[in-house]
């Protein structure tokens, strides 16, 4: 099983379409607060919530039916439809760094929450903040 947190924008908010490619059903998309009921049945799910700046979703998936190299290449392809999705980098002691997939290429990115305004924003390598 795989399970990685996600960032995602998806800018028609359809966040269901989204982990479908992740090989997530909607009646696998669950809140936090509604717990995982599908982690006990092994079946491919994902935990979500909204957020606010850079980022429209944060997504929790477990995936049991692929290896993680499938799952790097769909965000890759995801992002070639206009969907960011950032993954922390585990291998990374800074929890601010992430990969991002942009146009179908995976960059390092550092991400932060800016607490004043409660919004997650990517930060460029030039350090300057958000997308635009």
């Amino acid at each position: 099983m795989i399970s990685r947190s996600l960032l995602l924008n998806v800018p028609d908010g359809n966040i269901a379409d989204c982990l479908k490619a992740l090989g997530i059903t909607r009646k696998n998309i669950s809140s936090y607060e509604q717990g995982e009921p599908f982690l006990e049945a092994q079946e491919n799910g994902a935990l979500v919530s909204s957020v606010k700046g850079d980022f429209t979703h944060t997504a929790d998936v477990f995936l049991f039916d692929r290896e993680l190299q499938a799952m790097l290449e769909t965000l890759a392809g995801l992002s070639l439809k206009g969907i960011l999705a950032a993954m922390p980098d585990d291998d990374d002691d800074d929890p601010e760094v992430f990969f991002l997939w942009r146009d179908g290429r995976r960059r390092i990115v550092r991400i932060y929450e800016d607490e004043a305004t409660d919004r997650l924003r990517i930060l460029d390598p030039l350090g300057e903040a958000g997308l635009a």
